[in-house]
Order: C-alpha cells, then sequence, then structure tokens
C-alpha cells in the first residue's frame, strides 16, 4: 500500500506538470502570433500574385526585406512545405485555436521553465531534511499548497501572465521535495533485492500521468462547458484531496511508525536496513567527503541530467511537436503523446522485476545489473530521438508513433539504472544523494523549455529537428559515462 501510494503521488506531480503541455494548446489564441507578420504582407499581394506558398512568395517580392523578415519567411515556408497552414488550422476545433489567452511563444516556454527553477530552489535541501526529520510533514504541506494552487491555476491565468508564471514557480518549489522525500521513504520501506521492483511500481505515477493527462487533456480542451481547459486543472485538483487523505492515513516515516504492518512483516524490514542506521542518520554528519569523491555519485547525477531533459521533452512538448510538424487532430495528438508513456509503464515494470531477478539469482551483480540496463536505456533513447527527428512527416506520422513507443520502451531501463544505483548506493543518506543528483536533473528539466524558447526565438528552420537532434547526443553522451563510472 505505500508504493501505491508513493505511486498517486507521482502522478500528482507528473500531472500538475504535464497537463500545462496539452491545456496551452487551448488556453492560447494559435493564431494570434502566427499570422501577424505573414498575414500583413500577404494581403497586400493581389491573387494572382500568391502562389501555393504565401511565405516564398513574398520573400521573393520583397528581395530588399531586412534579414529578420527574411529569417521569419523561411521559417513560415519551410513549416508550410512540410505542413501546408491551411491543414494545420483545419485540424483543430475553432474555440481551442481562438483561446482567450495572447501570449507570446518564449512566455509559453517560460512557465514551463519556472516550474523547474522552483524545484531547483527546494530540491537540494529537501533531501536532507528528509532523512533528518522524516518526509512525512514535508509532502503534507507541499502538496496541500500544490493542490490549492492546482485549483486557482485558471483564475491566476486569465488574471495575469506573471500571477500564473510565480503559482508555476512555486508549484515546482513543493515538486522538488517529492523525490528526494519518496526515495528516503523507499530507503526504509522496502528492502535492497526489492528496490528496483518497487521503485519501478511507484514511479509508474510518472507514465499513467504523462499518457492519461494528455489523453485527459485533448479531451476536455474540446468541452465548450466553462472554455473547456480550465477543467483539467479542476479535475486534478480534486485528485490532490483525496490523495492528501489517503496518504495521511497510509504512510509512515518508517515501518516501525506504521499501524498496518505485522509483527513479521516489521522484523523483515528491520533487519534488511539494519535499525542502527535509522538512528545515526539524524545525529552524525552527512559523509559530504565520501559522497562527493564518489564516481558512481558523479554518474547517477549526469545520468540524471540527461533524463531529465528527455522527459521534460517529452511530457511538456511532445504535444507541440505533433501539432506543429505532423498537423495531427487533438483527440490523435492526445493518443499519439500516450504512446510513449504507456510503453514505459509496461516495459518499466517488466525491467525491473527481471533486473531483481538476475540479483537474486546471482547471474548478475548489482553493478552489472544497473550498467545493463542504463546502456540499453541511454542508447536506446539516443536512437529513439534521432529517428523523431528525421524520420517521421505530416504524410508518414504512424512513424512517430512508432519511435515514440521505442523511446518509452528503451527509456524504461532507467529506473534499473541509474534511479535503482541512487537508492543503493547509500540507503541511510539516499535522501541527500537523490537530492544532489536531482539538482541537476532539475537543471536538465529547464534545460529543455529555453533550449525550446531559444529555438524559437533565433527562428531557426527544423526547430524540433535541432532540440531532438541535442537530446540524443546528451543520451548517448550519459550512457558512456555511467557505463565507465557506475556501480551498483
Amino acid at each position: 500500500q505505500v508504493a501505491l501510494t508513493l505511486m498517486f503521488a507521482m502522478y500528482l506531480m507528473i500531472s500538475n506538470t504535464s497537463s500545462l503541455g496539452m491545456a496551452i494548446i487551448c488556453m492560447i489564441n494559435s493564431t494570434a502570433h502566427s499570422s501577424r507578420i505573414d498575414s500583413s504582407l500577404i494581403l497586400q499581394l493581389k491573387p494572382s500574385e500568391v502562389r501555393c506558398n504565401p511565405c516564398r512568395t513574398v520573400l521573393g517580392l520583397i528581395p530588399d526585406a531586412p534579414f529578420q523578415l527574411k529569417k521569419r519567411l523561411i521559417v513560415m515556408s519551410t513549416r508550410y512545405e512540410s505542413c501546408p497552414i491551411h491543414s494545420r488550422r483545419d485540424s483543430l476545433p475553432l474555440h481551442s485555436l481562438l483561446g482567450t489567452l495572447d501570449w507570446e511563444p518564449t512566455k509559453q516556454s517560460s512557465l514551463f521553465s519556472a516550474n523547474y527553477y522552483g524545484a531547483l530552489l527546494t530540491v537540494f535541501v529537501s533531501g536532507i531534511l528528509a532523512d533528518r526529520f522524516g518526509p512525512k510533514r514535508i509532502l503534507l504541506v507541499t502538496f496541500t499548497i500544490s493542490t490549492i494552487l492546482t485549483f486557482t491555476s485558471p483564475f491566476l491565468a486569465q488574471f495575469n501572465y506573471w500571477a500564473y508564471f510565480i503559482g508555476r514557480f512555486i508549484i515546482g518549489m513543493g515538486n522538488g521535495f517529492l523525490i528526494p522525500s519518496i526515495n528516503s521513504l523507499g530507503g526504509w520501506w522496502f528492502p535492497t533485492t526489492e528496490k528496483s521492483s518497487m521503485a519501478a511500481l511507484y514511479t509508474s505515477g510518472v507514465q499513467i500521468a504523462a499518457g492519461t493527462s494528455s489523453l485527459i487533456g485533448s479531451r476536455l480542451c474540446e468541452v465548450e462547458f466553462m472554455g473547456g481547459w480550465p477543467l483539467i486543472f479542476y479535475l486534478f485538483g480534486s485528485m490532490g484531496v483525496i490523495f492528501l487523505l489517503c496518504f495521511y492515513i497510509a504512510v509512515s516515516d518508517h515501518p516501525s511508525d506504521s499501524r498496518w504492518l505485522s509483527k513479521d512483516e516489521l522484523i523483515f524490514l528491520e533487519s534488511s536496513h539494519h535499525e542502527k542506521e535509522r538512528k545515526r542518520v539524524r545525529i552524525s554528519s552527512i559523509p559530504w567527503k565520501s559522497i562527493f569523491t564518489s564516481p558512481a555519485v558523479y554518474a547517477c547525477i549526469f545520468c540524471n541530467f540527461t533524463f531529465s531533459f528527455a522527459s521534460s521533452i517529452s511530457l511538456n512538448f511532445l504535444p507541440s511537436y505533433f501539432k506543429e510538424e505532423l498537423s495531427l487532430h487533438l483527440s490523435s495528438n492526445g493518443l499519439y503523446t500516450m504512446v510513449p508513456f504507456l510503453a514505459q509503464l509496461v516495459f518499466k515494470n517488466i525491467f525491473a522485476y527481471s533486473a531483481d531477478y538476475f540479483k537474486r539469482s546471482g547471474r548478475l551483480t548489482p553493478t552489472q545489473t544497473v550498467k545493463t540496463f542504463q546502456a540499453f536505456s541511454s542508447f536506446g533513447t539516443c536512437i529513439s530521438f534521432l529517428g523523431l527527428a528525421l524520420l517521421p512527416s505530416c504524410d508518414r506520422p504512424w512513424i512517430a508513433l512508432v519511435c515514440g513507443f521505442l523511446f518509452g520502451f528503451s527509456y524504461s531501463g532507467g529506473i534499473c539504472g541509474f534511479f535503482t544505483c541512487m537508492m543503493t548506493v547509500a540507503p541511510a543518506y539516499s535522501g541527500t544523494i537523490t537530492s544532489l543528483s536531482m539538482v541537476f536533473g532539475q537543471l536538465g528539466n529547464a534545460l529543455a523549455p529555453t533550449s525550446v524558447s531559444f529555438v524559437s526565438l533565433m527562428e531557426w528552420p527544423h526547430k524540433w529537428q535541432i532540440i531532438l537532434v541535442f537530446g540524443a547526443a546528451l543520451q548517448l553522451i550519459s550512457g558512456v559515462v555511467f557505463l565507465v563510472a557506475a556501480s551498483g
């Protein structure tokens, strides 16, 4: 029941983050910025002058146009030739195109960054606090604040952009406490031989949220009641209230504090971890020298950074990628976005049970296990990103579906790789090590929307190809680093 409750916690954290990825398509008036430059120029042309590509036409008629205008027209021309503008607009319901909010693309990307920068502010101290004082109270407070802000998100967004930005930042601060606190709980509640399985189970909340929130969001966006998209936030806010009740009743900081465990179960868990370690972590200093001189810790840190970048791209920007590059309808967009996370949900649990079996049977050592699964995950994710960047098109959108499935399949191995490594390097300090790793994980999360915003601001052609190839390079490097430096 502890693992299931923690899975619910992960579900809510990701839902509060990824729901904006789909909601923002319906919140924003998507014609407000895409048409300002081209419409003012194209409308000055005679009908006979407008060929199949209006942006290319304007570019040809004004060869001495300013450099920035030429660059903008080239970008728009490239997108038009890949997926014609009329098909992209016809693929969405009218009320989702004409959202009530007029935010520039850079402001939209900044909303995703706000969440991650907020988490960056708290993620390091959260694990230390969890190891020293217990994670339950911390999580109760952070989820209460997050639930309130989720309920008020529609009001804040319509009231003022910066009010909503601050709300996202505060939710991010709360998210910074989640994974280190959960790993602190997991360090005591799950024996070493079951850590991969339990980690896969409770982190399944990430994939369930990422998959279902996009599908639910796409359906609610098409509802005209209350504008559609506010219903997304009201739904997940209501789930937050249910979680707080379940978490308060079912979870305690340590097995010895639980009212639900039998005596035999308590003896088994305490013998697995040694009760004296629990007391020592509360009165002794954290071994910073050993932590900062451990190659395995650095390997976990770098993998967390690169995998967080990949996770942020898939959670927040897949709907925009499918909309801009493949002209997918909202319902198809939700389905395509869901596939990678469903693949993760299935295979991460299969891989986790396989990893624990290999360790229990002695076929692989813990170090061999984490290296094998992490290498598969890093290199497989690299190949999937390259496939998404280079192969799909408007005429062949199904290739993106295949690449998305392969991404979810390969990404799943990371749970048995670097994520398990974080909990097994030093179980008594798992919260602290996770916090240290998550600092760089949040930097990776923040780098994704920053990269999207930068490429959008520069108006480079083939925006998504640039971002996905960059992500593939990060995965390739992290796989090599983990093979060299990690231990289980």
